[in-house]
């Protein structure tokens, strides 16, 4: 009976020094998994119009292989959904339909210039106001 208390006593020890290191431990499981993965493959083709797509899968007939290096990829939080919870007083927006991966950066670049249009227009609205 000895054996087993200490055994439990053990075990449960160790549980809480994961619990509370568990922060630390995911940091360096994170750490561990960027290291491990050094090549991503994306692919990218140009349309008609000489505009350039770029997906995590061959979504096209043209599209080439390309092999990025990972460990020269900056992660970046995701951007909040600019289509969610649209209201009037929200400039408008590219359409949403659009699947996720594909980049799409002259949408975003529209995106972007009407929302600082949409901006600038409710400040101007502020000073005239005052």
């Amino acid at each position: 009976m000895q054996k087993l208390d200490i055994i439990s006593i053990l075990l449960m020890t160790s549980a809480v020094g994961v619990w509370t290191q568990r922060d630390r431990l995911t940091a360096l499981w994170q750490a561990y998994q960027r290291e491990q993965q050094t090549a991503v493959t994306i692919y990218g083709w140009q349309d008609k119009n000489g505009e350039w797509h770029y997906s995590s899968t061959p979504d096209d007939k043209r599209a080439q292989a390309i092999t990025l290096d990972s460990k020269h990829i900056t992660p970046l939080p995701p951007l909040a959904d600019v289509h969610a919870n649209t209201t009037e007083n929200q400039p408008p927006t590219t359409e949403s339909a659009k699947p996720l991966n594909v980049l799409d950066i002259h949408g975003l670049r529209e995106s972007v210039i009407q929302q600082q249009q949409h901006i600038r227009a409710e400040k101007e609205k502020q000073v005239l106001a005052e």
